[in-house]
């Protein structure tokens, strides 16, 4: 299996409220996750604990925490339309008087007391690329007491070659062409992004290499840019055409969770950095590579090179970067004002603490006449323009 991952990541309050049913099942059904995290919050939080969990999604984890004997669990959400399901699914598990819900971004939050225990599964399919580093380290410094727990406490990433079915299935498009096109010309830009998919033991081409090591929530934080050097012998001869990585998680003393090849699957699989060129291989062969990455949360950027030596002889190489699948806009590019544009504006200036959504919504409508055939559309697009302000 194969699964595209978007280049920029989408801030949570950007996505569209319809998606993100879909997303979290496939979150709260992926049971190892879950069996995971509910064990290590078992093991970590005592009976009267005062639990913070960042990122809380549906609540999932901070329901763990109750069933754990939580005292009090803060709930730290940014995307508002999960609030609601939070709360609903806290008064089903008669955890109601317990748990409490603070939107917003959590360095933005302020809560009324310091928690013993930080929980949170901001955690891509690299580990790093939802922001947990820098973003559980700051909440450590503002949540938790001294000698506060975390789980996960700790975070590795791994890198390693690999001889990817699932990067060569996807990639025949663009090499074979589709009836009778030749669509080779956009195979580079089919690479320029980062991929998740299933890589089997068999599929390695070398051992893997310790790309990160973190503990999650101490200082001092490790700076946005990351970049990593690794070198791996080889060990048998293929097709070198993707490094695959992957992560574990320290959850608890004794309970390690992996991502890796070989272990069974979860909603995370593995990432897949693919080359647009692959790379004939022989055992003995060593690969030299770099992978670099700038930490913004809400859009990484990833790139990856390397070259393969053979008798200390450079015999083929690659570079890529996610920055080749964007297009950026030259700095003196000049927007152009369209109507949902100019509908932000209107709504952003009538706000002033007493208008209320419905008025907001007449208002659009009246401004815009034509462009909202129900009351009902504009009343929509008043609450996305607001989630997408908050």
């Amino acid at each position: 299996m194969f699964f595209p991952r978007p280049i920029a990541q989408e801030k949570d309050d950007a996505i569209d409220p319809l998606i993100l049913p879909v997303m979290h099942s496939h979150l709260l059904g992926d049971r190892r996750r879950a069996e995971a995290f509910q064990s290590a919050i078992a093991r970590t939080v005592r009976p009267g604990d005062v639990v913070v969990d960042v990122g809380s999604g549906t609540g999932i984890l901070a329901l763990f925490a109750c069933q754990a004997g939580a005292a009090r669990v803060y709930a730290i959400e940014r995307q508002r339309s999960l609030v609601p399901v939070i709360e609903r699914l806290a008064r089903a598990n008669g955890y109601a008087d317990r748990l409490v819900v603070r939107t917003g971004e959590a360095c933005d939050v302020e809560l009324p007391e310091r928690a013993d225990v930080l929980v949170s599964e901001l955690i891509g399919q690299f580990g790093v690329d939802e922001g947990a580093v820098h973003i559980l380290a700051d909440a450590a410094a503002r949540f938790l007491r001294p000698g506060g727990r975390l789980v996960p406490a700790t975070l590795d990433v791994f890198v390693t070659p690999v001889e990817s079915s699932a990067v060569r299935d996807a990639a025949e498009p663009w090499t074979a062409g589709v009836l009778g096109l030749d669509l080779s010309a956009a195979r580079p830009w089919f690479a320029s992004a980062l991929h998740a998919g299933l890589v089997s033991r068999e599929e390695l081409l070398g051992q893997p290499r310790t790309m990160l090591s973190v503990t999650l929530g101490a200082s001092p934080v490790p700076p946005r840019t990351w970049i990593a050097e690794a070198e791996v012998d080889l060990e048998r001869d293929g097709t070198l055409n993707a490094l695959a990585g992957w992560f574990s998680l320290g959850m608890a003393p004794g309970l390690v969770f992996s991502t890796a090849p070989g272990e069974p699957a979860t909603h995370w699989y593995q990432a897949l950095l693919p080359l647009a060129e692959p790379l004939t291989v022989r055992s003995g062969d060593r690969l030299r590579f770099t992978i670099a990455a700038m930490l913004d949360p809400a859009a990484p950027v990833w790139s990856w090179r390397g070259h393969v030596e053979r008798g200390g002889r450079s015999c083929g190489g690659f570079e890529h970067s996610t920055l080749e699948a964007v297009a950026v806009p030259p700095s003196s590019a000049t927007p152009d004002p369209t109507w949902r544009i100019e509908a932000a504006r209107e709504i952003t200036t009538a706000i002033d603490g007493r208008t209320t959504i419905a008025a907001l919504a007449d208002h659009l409508a009246a401004k815009f006449a034509g462009r909202y055939p129900s009351r009902e559309r504009a009343l929509s697009e008043v609450a996305a323009i607001l989630e997408a302000l908050a």
